[in-house]
């Protein structure tokens, strides 16, 4: 959405804000291009871990046919011409998380034997580390192919 009023965060004018809503499991990141870096734009959402429950659905979801709307959330996040939104399902964002890719907690540099145990002692800590591998593998997917395809 064009913004009527530029603003200006940390030096940085914005004349853009991408919103989303969602009420599942999927996430969005954005590529911001004048800082090279990957961010998730969805990271506050509830702790989604369990494959068989998606966290909510917009349709007939309860005994009388209502949605289930627990995880519902919308986000705001100012952009800039050049900057990239992945939108993404599960299915790729799964993909990026350490745990469902086998990696130990020590691996990443968390004292723990188990993200289990990891969230339970260190909840901010553990998500903050799994939140930078997250970045940082997303980053070298995505932005190498880009560039190799000249869209950056």
């Amino acid at each position: 959405i064009e913004l009527e009023e530029k603003v200006t965060v940390n030096n940085i004018t914005h004349s853009h804000i991408f919103v989303c809503c969602s009420v599942g499991d999927c996430k969005a990141y954005v590529y911001k291009r004048n800082q090279d870096k990957f961010f998730d734009i969805t990271k506050s959402r509830n702790n989604l871990t369990d494959a068989r429950d998606c966290g909510g659905r917009i349709g007939p979801a309860g005994k009388e046919g209502e949605p289930d709307l627990r995880n519902l959330h919308l986000w705001c996040n100012l952009v800039e011409e050049g900057d990239v939104i992945f939108a993404v399902s599960d299915g790729v964002h799964d993909n990026l998380d350490p745990l469902f890719m086998g990696i130990n907690p020590k691996e990443l540099d968390l004292e723990y034997d188990s993200w289990e145990e990891a969230e339970q002692k260190d909840y901010n800590a553990t998500e903050q580390t799994k939140q930078q591998f997250e970045m940082s593998l997303l980053y070298k997917v995505i932005s190498i192919q880009l560039k190799i395809n000249d869209n950056f």
